[in-house]
């Protein structure tokens, strides 16, 4: 009997480490994802930016020429 309580035991902890590590691996998913929207984010807004610049350039020179 003594040995199938801590087999019994040891399928609990394994059950509970095991769950443990699940969640911190979703953790660190949501937060690498969260990561990689802010980064995608933050480049469309460099490239919009760039955009905008290249924009008012174009349009500064043109009227330059006029």
């Amino acid at each position: 009997m003594s040995n199938l309580k801590k087999v019994e035991s040891s399928n609990v902890s394994i059950k509970s480490t095991t769950s443990t590590i699940a969640s911190t691996t979703s953790s660190i998913k949501m937060k690498l994802n969260a990561m990689r929207d802010k980064r995608r984010r933050a480049n469309e807004q460099k490239r919009q930016n760039k955009m905008e610049q290249t924009s008012m350039r174009t349009i500064t020179e043109y009227l330059a020429l006029k």
